[in-house]
């Protein structure tokens, strides 16, 4: 492995003063710029080709375009004002949903009613099965999208939402669609919130990504590994800190463990989710 003696063997492409840029960027895009060099850190490793280099890639930008980004798409219909209009507001997340007039119609059957006649009956003090089952009230295909709870705001006074629940999903990003579907299924209900104080930690990690350095330390880590290249402390500090803003023992110390924070597994999976979401909580 070749080992880079000075900031002048370095790649053309990459120069400070390109950085600045991330600086104009909100706190989503920089979280993209972040998930990107960190995601293709791992797809090195996992022998995963990409079909750009980084010097065809940052040739005349080191800013990312979105397109770049391989995300899965989780489920979200994202605006109020995209509201489909056969919901009503009753959006689903992630692993969180409304339980919809045609699941239970699909549960409405004759086995499941001789099995679960106690609670077809409390189903009917709400009129549910005699929509459900009506002659004169058949269900059309566009019907079995219909969240159930629709239903129960014509027949009762009820506050509460019929959902489903997805267990697939952790604890902690079941909290996150809920928190994220509340305020919609509220407004649809006619419920009123009452807020709490929130935890402000996205802004630091993205505040000290920027004060860091990470983005450029980060392609240069990348760079290194795909031409097969070792690039010394000293040259990396020259590099990332031209005017002596930190030395080696603060970039070994401080530096590299907050780059290894936000590089685990854990923290790029939620990066992933909050970008396919296009929401960044609070805190993550």
């Amino acid at each position: 492995m070749k080992k880079i003696k000075s900031v002048s063997d370095l790649p053309k492409w990459f120069s400070y003063e390109k950085y600045n840029q991330l600086y104009d960027l909100t706190k989503e895009q920089l979280l993209k710029q972040i998930y990107f060099r960190i995601n293709s850190i791992y797809e090195f490793h996992e022998d995963i080709e990409r079909d750009i280099s980084m010097e065809d890639l940052f040739v005349n930008s080191v800013i990312v375009d979105d397109s770049m980004l391989m995300i899965n798409n989780f489920k979200f219909f994202h605006a109020m004002e995209d509201y489909n209009e056969i919901n009503k507001g009753f959006v689903e997340c992630g692993g969180i949903e409304p339980i919809s007039v045609g699941l239970t119609a699909g549960l409405v059957d004759s086995e499941w009613r001789n099995a679960h006649q106690a609670k077809l009956d409390l189903l009917e003090e709400f009129s549910i099965t005699g929509i459900l089952n009506s002659e004169d009230n058949k269900l059309m295909d566009d019907d079995f999208d219909v969240p159930l709870t629709l239903y129960l705001k014509e027949t009762s006074d009820e506050s509460g939402v019929y959902a489903h629940i997805d267990l697939a999903y952790s604890d902690e990003f079941l909290l996150e669609d809920l928190k994220r579907v509340l305020p919609m299924w509220r407004k649809a209900m006619g419920q009123v919130n009452k807020k709490c104080l929130a935890k402000n930690t996205t802004d630091v990690i993205l505040n000290k990504s920027l004060e860091y350095r990470v983005v450029p330390i980060l392609d240069l880590k990348l760079w290194s590994l795909e031409n097969n290249v070792s690039i010394p402390n000293s040259v990396l500090v020259a590099a990332v800190y031209p005017l002596g803003e930190k030395g080696e023992y603060q970039l070994t110390q401080t530096v590299m463990g907050f780059i290894k924070k936000i590089s685990s597994r854990e923290y790029v999976e939620k990066m992933e989710r909050y970008i396919s979401l296009d929401f960044l909580p609070d805190s993550f």
